[in-house]
């Protein structure tokens, strides 16, 4: 922005957006000396200034322009800091200059990779009475406290709060709590991230809207100790229930090795969830989570089946359920958490381990108490007895030549969807109608299949897989153990 420009705005507000070390400087070892002049001669029209966004990779840079921060902003209504790293660690501290004078009319603060001093935090609440959106990642150092001591200030009107590595390893985060939740009753959106027990201790912290979008990324580790999941089963059952699920794999950064996560997401419509065109700014939860390749199975198993119960309620009011590209789950842990949801009437499942895993689960049966070995198996024996519609997305029902000539030969996944829809057919179960899909597949399986159910559904693909919208990275550790 030119002094020219500032001019002829005359008292128009101004946003100011600035990169104090861009990249086109720093890897051709120029000066950033313009840059740090014009954003200086923006702040000196400070009463005309309504949103200020900076960003900086050096603590040095950043603190020159610190010291001519204008002592008075009367509009300024959105303020964001950025320190760029690579270590996600805060650089530099919030400029107490910002804060010391005339309480500023914020309705947003955006603060990123930087510290609050305690000095600051005593004053920082004042400001914050009329925020609409407050986001927090990785600012430290803070506890549980003063988090509450900003948000508190802004409970009346926040409605999208985000809180994202909040406190260190070090940091007496989960200390002993007092007092009720913290109501915040316009919230719209909530998004925790970090260390899952902080995620949770923050989650137990709010009270928010039966409406309220909720969002959870966190990780977990061998020296993460037991937590509650009331709060989240409580906001999944209030208001309008989750009537259906998105669960598949989503590589996630905070644990390594970095291509594991899963991700379940809970809708309140009832349509089965799309995963190639997803929207999981649709979903009333949103629970993202991996853990450290160190950490035992049975930890993860009962976290992903305590989640799942949270999410799911009663399980009675879901009736759509799309299962993607996830291979580390055994069938055993599958048939516990399909009898959590009995009233599905449409499954959708991508890629071959899930598929054979899943067919396996729905195929099987348990004898009724007191007859151990009953001759047909009956419906009330089966997972998901409701079911009405299978979908089929990403599988391999016929091995193919890497030339792609000849008619192949089958594939497992085939022999165990045969197996599956027999079984259930024989139990009185038939499917009303079968979607296949995005397969590799040839029209004589397609016909034999079609034998199976009332109606199939078949996109006519030999080779769907090749065709995929969204390419396959799921790594390849499929553990079928019992």
């Amino acid at each position: 922005m030119t002094s020219s420009m500032l001019d002829r705005s005359k008292s128009a507000l101004l946003t100011i957006h600035a990169n104090l070390t861009p990249d086109y400087l720093c890897q051709s070892g120029r000066s950033s000396n313009k840059v740090f002049k014009r954003v200086r001669h923006a702040l000196s029209h400070a009463p005309r200034i309504r949103e200020i966004t900076l960003q900086s990779r050096s603590c040095i840079d950043f603190s020159r322009l610190i010291k001519d921060f204008p002592t008075s902003l009367p509009n300024l209504e959105s303020f964001t800091l950025k320190a760029v790293t690579h270590e996600n660690q805060a650089a530099f501290d919030v400029p107490q200059e910002l804060f010391k004078h005339d309480t500023l009319p914020l309705h947003q603060l955006d603060l990123q990779c930087c510290s609050i001093p305690e000095s600051l935090l005593n004053v920082l609440p004042s400001h914050c009475s009329v925020l609409t959106r407050l986001e927090l990642h990785h600012v430290a150092p803070l506890t549980r406290q003063g988090i509450l001591r900003i948000v508190e200030a802004a409970a009346g009107s926040i409605e999208i709060l985000v809180l994202d590595h909040v406190s260190s390893f070090t940091s007496p985060f989960t200390g002993p709590e007092h007092g009720v939740a913290l109501s915040l009753p316009r919230l719209s959106s909530l998004h925790l991230r970090g260390r899952a027990e902080i995620t949770f201790c923050l989650l137990r912290s709010f009270t928010i809207p039966s409406d309220s979008r909720l969002r959870l990324e966190f990780c977990l580790s061998v020296l993460t100790p037991a937590f509650r999941y009331s709060p989240l089963a409580k906001h999944s059952s209030s208001g309008s229930p989750v009537r259906s699920l998105l669960f598949h794999h989503a590589p996630q950064q905070l644990c390594e090795p970095y291509d594991r996560g899963l991700r379940l997401l809970g809708y309140t419509e009832t349509a089965t969830p799309e995963y190639y065109y997803a929207e999981p700014e649709d979903a009333k939860v949103d629970i993202h989570f991996s853990c450290w390749e160190d950490l035992e199975r049975h930890i993860l198993t009962d976290t992903l089946l305590k989640l799942w119960r949270a999410v799911v309620n009663n399980g009675k009011e879901v009736h759509a359920v799309t299962i993607a590209r996830i291979s580390c789950i055994s069938t055993a842990v599958w048939s516990q958490l399909l009898r959590n949801v009995p009233e599905v009437r449409e499954l959708c499942i991508h890629g071959s381990p899930a598929l054979r895993a899943l067919c396996a689960v729905l195929g099987a049966y348990t004898p009724a108490i007191g007859d151990a070995t009953p001759s047909t198996p009956t419906s009330s024996m089966l997972s998901l007895p409701s079911l009405q519609t299978l979908t089929v997305c990403e599988g391999a029902f016929r091995s193919f030549p890497s030339h792609r000539m000849g008619s192949g030969t089958r594939g497992v996944d085939f022999e165990a969807l045969m197996t599956c829809l027999e079984a259930r057919k024989n139990a009185g179960k038939r499917l009303e109608k079968l979607v296949v899909c995005y397969s590799d597949a040839s029209r004589s399986d397609m016909e034999e299949l079609g034998t199976m159910v009332d109606r199939l559904v078949w996109d006519g693909s030999l080779f769907g897989r090749d065709s995929i919208p969204i390419p396959d990275i799921t790594p390849k550790d499929v553990d079928d153990r019992e």
